[in-house]
Formats: C-alpha cells, structure tokens, sequence
C-alpha cells in the first residue's frame, strides 16, 4: 500500500477519462502470479525474445560507458547517417524521392505515433481507427483532446475500402497498423497504395504504422505511398532491441521541421547508444529479419496446431507469424465462452498470458503473440489450456 498522500489538485480529465495503459495492467497482473510462483507462459506482449544482429550485440559489447561521447546527445532529428539509411531502407515504398532531412528518429513507434497525430490536429477533432486497434494509437487519440471514431473491420479482419468512403470525410487522420495489431492480418500493397490515395483525395491524413512490416511475406510488393501520408515504422521486432526504444517517422519536410518542436520538447532525441546499435544493425537487417522469420514461423506452427487439438476457437486470424487473433465460441459443450476480459483472468490464473480483444475494441476475441515464448513452451502449455477449456463456464 502507497502511504504517499494522493495529488489533491485538479488532475486533467482528458487523461482520467482515456483508457488505463494496457500493458502496464497486464504486466502488474502477471508480476502478481511470479509472486506466487506459478509458471508462466507468454502469449501477451508482442516483444521478440531473440538476440539482435550481430553487428549491434558486438558493438554493445564494445561501448565504454566511461568515454564521454557515448553520453552525448544526438541531434534533435537524430544521428544524420542513420536517418540516411532509414531513408534508403524506406525509400521504396514512397512514390517521390525521399532522404535524411524526411525523417525523425524517435522513441519507438508509439512516440511517432504520438507526435505524428499531435502534428496535424487540434481538439476535438475526429480521427479514424479500425478496430480492432492497436490499444496504443486508440490511447494517443484520446489523451490529445481528439475523437477516436472506430470502424469495424471485414469478417477478414480487415478494412473494405469500397465501405469506407463516406466515412473518412471531414477526418482529420486515419491511424492504421499494417500489419494489423492484434489481428495480424494486413493489407495488401495495391489496397495500402489505394487507401493512401483515398485519404489524400478527402484531405485526411494517413498514419501509417508498420512496425511488422518485415514479417509480412517476403514477395510481397512495395506499397506506394504519397505525400499524404505519414510512415512511421520500429526497430523493436526487426532488430529485437525493444529495450533501446529506436524507431522512427517520415514525412514531408516541411512538416518534420514543425515536428522538431515536439521532438525537442518530449525527448531532445532519443538515446544515443540505441541510435548507434540500430545504425549498424540497419546494415544486416535483412538477413537478420530472416533468422527471426523463421523461428517465429516454427513457434506459430507450434500455436496453430495447439489450437486446433484445443478446438475451442470460432475463427483464427493472423497472416504473419507472430499473432494469432481468435475469436470465441458462444457455447462450448453447452457451456457459456464468450467473456474475453473474464477468461484471459483465469487463463492467468492458470500461468496463461493472453491479451483480450475488449482492450483493442474487439470484445469476444484473445490476442495471443509467440514473441516471448519458446517452441517448447508452447508445448508445454497445450495440455494446461486443453484441459482449461474442457472445464471452463462462465
């Protein structure tokens, strides 16, 4: 118990009527059952529990903390040679040349996302989200006096843009993760590229969040995106350096110079070690998203064909290998499964870790992620949720 005395001044309603942070809860939730000894199994959190590149584990290794220019600031936009590798790393899925002076490094994705939406808004205006929603970019709408206005996705879990048109009129943006996140699922190069287009033409500006981009199938085309849109990608998945907290933002110049105020205000810049490690993982990211590619499709396969023994589950979305979306019966063996926030508690309680869509929008639904947990475990943990279900009743 905090014997602190409580803040007794006005606290902003804007921040005590938006959604409590997710994680965090779950986090304090799972803490809670390490406590009490009870083994855990991590389908919650999306981190990748991999070793980064190489090159970025050797130089780690090598920085000597006592050398003052680790501890020095990077300018506000971030490390000019990384910016220009983002660049070039990006540049493809741009329909005009882009460079360094198009991008801001930042704190994660979830800093871009903030700042990109602050950028381009003013209270109270609306601002689309396909839900189910990634649980943070709902949490950043609300907290910047703005209005989510959820659309729901297709049974395929994903936006039919022919229904759409009439909805995204007057928006101020739309905040769409591709992939999807939770569902998984995410669109195609030809639908991204007409979305992208469609925004522009209404006047509504896309931020597009692609921080699992690099787990999208490898043939996939390039998605073409206009001057509309704001692209804001991570190296937390790709390079597996959640911790260092590096992703980044690309836009129209004119508008990364205004951005610069929040990025100078917010963070100055984000750290420089982080910003040194991803610079030199940018050159083997490629062969390294490959390596996590394929033991996250062994992990997947591991969860699908769990799932599929449990046999509990309605549908089961998920189009790259790190999650998978299901949505619950209305009965099971004439008992009542339908309750997402109640049956992720007392998976819990049992050492499961699931995330339930009620947190993304999406009541009815668990998110379950193969990023913090081993093919073994996986295993491991089938006949604990067999034998959950075949018991369970709300």
């Amino acid at each position: 118990m905090n014997e602190y005395p409580e803040f007794d001044h006005y606290i902003s309603e804007t921040l005590t009527q938006a959604s409590p942070p997710v994680m965090h809860q779950i986090n304090s939730d799972v803490q809670r059952m390490r406590e009490k000894n009870v083994q855990l199994y991590d389908f919650g959190q999306a981190i990748i529990n991999m070793s980064p590149p190489r090159s970025v584990s050797s130089f780690l290794k090598s920085v000597d903390w006592s050398n003052p220019d680790y501890q020095r600031i990077c300018p506000v936009p971030g490390m000019k040679s990384l910016r220009k590798k983002i660049a070039q790393y990006r540049q493809k899925v741009f329909d005009k040349p882009i460079n360094e002076d198009n991008v801001i490094v930042t704190c994660g994705a979830n800093h871009a996302v903030y700042m990109a939406i602050n950028s381009i808004s003013i209270p109270q205006d609306d601002v689309v989200v396909f839900s189910p929603y990634f649980f943070n970019h709902f949490i950043a709408i609300q907290t910047q006096e703005l209005n989510p206005h959820p659309i729901r996705l297709g049974n395929d879990m994903l936006p039919d843009l022919d229904l759409i048109t009439d909805d995204i009129v007057n928006k101020k943006a739309i905040v769409l993760s591709s992939p999807l996140n939770p569902s998984g699922t995410y669109l195609s190069a030809d639908q991204l590229t007409g979305l992208s287009k469609m925004a522009q033409s209404k006047g509504t500006t896309l931020i597009l969040d692609e921080t699992y981009f690099e787990f999208q199938k490898e043939n996939d085309p390039p998605n073409l995106l206009n001057d509309s849109t704001i692209l804001v990608g991570s190296f937390s998945k790709s390079m597996c350096i959640a911790g260092l907290r590096i992703g980044y933002l690309i836009a129209p110049h004119n508008l990364i110079e205004e951005m610069l105020k929040l990025q100078d205000t917010m963070v100055i810049s984000p750290n420089t070690i982080g910003q040194m490690a991803a610079d030199k993982g940018l050159d083997e990211i490629t062969s390294h998203t490959s390596k996590v590619r394929k033991e996250l499709k062994k992990r997947s396969k591991a969860l699908s064909e769990g799932l599929a023994e449990i046999n509990v589950f309605d549908e089961i979305h998920g189009d790259i290998d790190l999650f998978h979306f299901t949505k619950l019966p209305g009965k099971k063996n004439g008992k009542t499964v339908k309750n997402d926030v109640l049956l992720a508690e007392e998976l819990l309680k049992k050492g499961i870790i699931v995330m339930p869509g009620n947190v993304a929008g999406q009541q009815g639904y668990l998110r379950w992620t193969v990023g913090n947990i081993s093919t073994e475990e996986i295993s491991e943990s089938i006949p604990i949720l067999k034998a959950f279900f075949d018991s369970y009743s709300e």
